[in-house]
């Protein structure tokens, strides 16, 4: 038997995460992102043919929203407790996997599953773990049925350990430490346990037999400082995206197959411009798998630069950008241009309208504005007429996602352009150069990047959001933007809001970047109807 023959997962995800600060305050930790996926997530992709039982609190009606959102690729059930401590739904959770066969399990879409008639080989995981290469498969033999594998970090210090006679002590350890992995064989011997109380201490005070197993690769990220530190360690990218920094090269991948257009699509682009003579991107290598040349660059925000020098860079952005717009102009595409802004954007936000806990709300309050919210009935035209504002203009060649993150500057100020979108409204190659523009104010002024990095804070408390995104420090350089699309202001304005809101949809793998996103976006199209007056 293997801990992945497991056909029940309980994952214990009550409590309020009061340790993880922010990053808590709404949602449970369990949606805590890591490396582009929340914790609960990579315990589906990790374990793929298991039932999960997810014992859920604080913050549960968040977490049903988000499973119906993004339906996860297993079984779920969220069993709701009102007890305290790790064995708060517990008794409920084993209940689920124990009893006679034709009893069922119903799912969260009513779908029964099988139960056994004594119990079930059963993992319960603590829900702020997370083990870089999945559980280990290694091979436990056969196990007496009231035998409890217990998990023990490999360098994670633990608050419980294992002392020398294999029971559970409340001592401190890094070597020993109860991590908070529990494998039973068969759940039905656990499962007359308390409603209230520490898991551990009942597993001691009931005198089961344990058996210690370490697990290897294991973190936990239950406090802010865990995960602050090991956000430092990695470098942000997409869910969708695997990016490989060699020596002299790059090499881009997707994760999943539905994002390979994507790539593909990046890769037309460097190819086209390119072969229009146009200098300011890195040379393209392969197409299969998409290979550049490494520009020994840093983003613009990573720069150690005084104000002379963050505008010496704004300004060769701006060439670089007016540059790529000259090589190539085309007429404008309505069809595209509603579909870019008004169709995509609406269609977003639709699709992520269950996890605003606030979406029934005509107007909302952000940082002291009253915004209207554009999913509510009784804004549809006011919404459809602040897009109509924007208006068309001919279209040019474009990068389609001109943020600092998307580009880098070397040792010599030379700006060098990376990772465009390739598309607009469907279109290839061509699209409204003024969002480019409006994409630079998003990251100038607008502090994306920082907010891409999950450095903001967001509050929520009824119909009155609080929002701060960290700055990059490059919020003096919004007003040469601003001059440099003096004529188009406006519109690239509404543009930006449009952005944001559109990010909304488009970052469903981070709760609260839905939510920030979605409240920012409001904000600032609400400044440019009061900017209209």
């Amino acid at each position: 038997m293997k801990l992945t023959d497991a056909r029940y997962v309980i994952v214990q995800a009550g409590g309020r995460g009061t340790r993880l600060e922010h990053h808590t305050a709404n949602k449970p930790k369990c949606l805590l992102s890591i490396d582009g996926e929340p914790l609960l997530y990579r315990l589906f992709r990790q374990l793929p043919g298991a039932h999960f039982i997810v014992i859920a609190d604080t913050h549960i009606e968040a977490l049903t929203a988000y499973l119906a959102t993004v339906p996860p690729s297993v079984q779920v059930t969220v069993v709701p407790t009102s007890g305290t401590g790790s064995l708060a739904g517990m008794r409920e959770a084993i209940a689920l996997t124990v009893g006679p066969e034709d009893a069922g399990v119903a799912d969260d879409a009513g779908a029964a599953g099988e139960k056994d008639e004594a119990g079930a080989p059963t993992l319960l995981l603590w829900c702020d773990l997370f083990f870089d290469e999945g559980l280990p498969d290694t091979e436990l033999g056969e196990l007496p049925d009231g035998l409890v594998i217990v998990g023990t970090g490999d360098g994670l210090r633990c608050r419980w350990s294992i002392d020398d006679t294999g029971r559970p002590v409340e001592i401190s350890s890094e070597q020993r430490g109860i991590a908070g992995v529990f494998f039973f064989p068969d759940s039905a011997a656990v499962q007359d346990l308390p409603g209230s109380g520490e898991f551990v201490g009942s597993l001691r005070a009931s005198r089961t037999a344990l058996r210690p197993l370490v697990i290897p690769g294991i973190r936990e990220f239950g406090t802010v400082s865990a995960v602050r530190e090991y956000l430092k360690e990695r470098k942000t990218t997409r869910f969708f995206n695997s990016v490989e920094f060699r020596s002299d090269k790059v090499v881009k991948t997707a994760r999943l197959q539905e994002f390979e257009h994507l790539i593909q699509a990046e890769s037309d682009w460097y190819e086209y411009v390119g072969g229009l003579g146009f200098a300011g991107i890195p040379r393209m290598l392969s197409r299969s798998p998409l290979t550049l040349d490494r520009v020994p660059g840093h983003n613009p925000f990573d720069l150690t630069a005084d104000a002379a020098r963050r505008s010496t860079v704004t300004e060769r952005i701006m060439e670089s950008l007016d540059q790529l717009h000259r090589h190539r102009s085309v007429p404008a595409d309505p069809a595209a241009v509603h579909e870019m802004y008004y169709t995509k954007t609406l269609d977003r936000l639709r699709r992520i309208e269950r996890l605003i806990p606030n979406a029934d709300a005509a107007t909302l309050i952000v940082n002291g504005r009253h915004c209207r919210n554009p999913l509510h009935p009784a804004n549809e035209e006011w919404f459809r007429a602040r897009v109509e504002s924007v208006g068309t203009v001919p279209f040019a060649l474009v990068h389609g996602d001109p943020t600092f993150s998307n580009m880098l500057v070397t040792g010599e100020d030379a700006v060098w352009l990376i990772d465009p979108r390739g598309t607009f409204g469907g279109i290839s190659y061509y699209g409204d150069p003024r969002y480019d523009w409006a994409k630079l104010l998003y990251s100038a002024e607008g502090n994306y990047d920082q907010f891409n990095r999950g450095d903001f804070l967001l509050r929520v408390d009824g119909a009155t959001v609080s929002l701060t995104i960290a700055s990059n420090g490059w919020e003096d350089q919004a007003k040469a933007i601003r001059e440099r699309v003096a004529d188009d202001e406006p519109a690239v304005d509404v543009i930006h809001a449009l952005i944001w809101l559109s990010l909304s949809g488009y970052v469903l793998n981070d709760f609260d970047s839905v939510l920030g996103a979605f409240y920012n976006g409001i904000h600032h199209l609400e400044a440019t109807e009061r900017a209209d007056r």
